[in-house]
């Protein structure tokens, strides 16, 4: 798959202190990719390398294709939101978006069109201040989306958020990705990104621990069986039966979580019934993204 992004061995420094640590990813065409990693781990830093607002102490990276020493060829396609977005609080959306056009050299037909696809024509007239955090985040996205960008880069677009601004954030992403735009969005909220994203770039300390599709991140870290029997005191006998087959489990309140593969759930309930305990819970969970990430950075939830 073609890459509209890709970085090798990008990194830049503040003195001793290393934010973006030889950095190497590709971010395929025709995808959402959620750029993952906590607070403080170069997810900005490296965000504004990629926009030539901040110069690498090393390492390269290229835009559609283009060298990011060279942006003058390739932002005219690229959309950004860093951030969160800055518009004149006094004005209204659709002044915003005409203030941003004018001095773009962008015809306020694609205003119209923009406000309509994010969802805000009908407070199209109402001042910016009087928006809720979903709605700015939103005209955020629309004024990165008036040079008809093929890229869309977003830092921490759903911060701060409540679940239904988070929920409308979700789907603009995703019918704008439909629509052939390659999206790269950064996030600390791991489980949003799970809902949304194709691909992954998992970073932490300014390094790449990861990068791929989604699901093979997810089904790359340890299954579990989740377990409930008639009698709470019949958790510990069930634990002992994965133990001596090799599987170390944990009693969690009224359930028992063993790290074992689905092909392991027959075998138990068999031996569980031979003991004369019955499974009234016999469950395949995996593991999510954020419990993933904390599997491969070695933290703590």
């Amino acid at each position: 798959m073609r890459a509209v992004i890709s970085a090798e061995n990008l990194t830049k420094k503040y003195g001793d202190l290393v934010a973006v640590d030889h950095v190497t990813f590709d971010i395929p065409a025709g995808a959402i990719t959620g750029f993952v990693g906590p607070n403080g781990a170069g997810k900005t830093t490296t965000i504004r390398m990629l926009l030539g607002l901040v110069k690498p102490s090393a390492g390269s990276a290229r835009i559609l294709e283009h060298p990011i020493s060279e942006p003058e060829t390739y932002l005219p396609f690229v959309g950004a939101m860093i951030e969160g977005p800055a518009f004149y609080p006094a004005l209204s959306g659709r002044e915003n978006l005409r203030v941003l056009a004018r001095l773009g050299d962008f015809p306020y037909e694609r205003v119209e069109e923009l406000l309509e696809l994010v969802g805000l024509a009908d407070r199209a007239t109402s001042k910016f201040k009087t928006y809720s955090l979903g709605m700015k985040q939103r005209l955020g996205i629309a004024a990165a989306l008036l040079p008809q960008p093929k890229v869309l880069i977003l830092d921490e677009p759903v911060n701060g958020l409540d679940p239904a601004g988070i929920h409308e954030v979700r789907n603009l992403l995703r019918s704008l990705a439909d629509s052939g735009i390659s999206i790269f969005v950064s996030s600390h909220i791991l489980s949003e990104l799970e809902v949304i994203a194709d691909h992954l770039v998992v970073v932490d300390h300014g390094k790449v621990l990861f990068q791929g599709a989604t699901k093979d991140l997810l089904a790359a870290h340890k299954p579990r069986l989740a377990v409930r029997g008639s009698n709470a005191s019949d958790l510990k006998s069930v634990q002992e039966l994965a133990f001596a087959a090799g599987f170390p489990g944990e009693i969690i309140g009224d359930q028992l979580v063993i790290m074992a593969p689905e092909s392991f759930a027959g075998e138990l309930n068999k031996a569980a019934f031979d003991k004369g305990i019955v499974l009234t819970l016999l469950q395949v969970t995996r593991p999510t993204l954020e419990e993933s990430f904390f599997e491969i950075t070695g933290g703590e939830k």
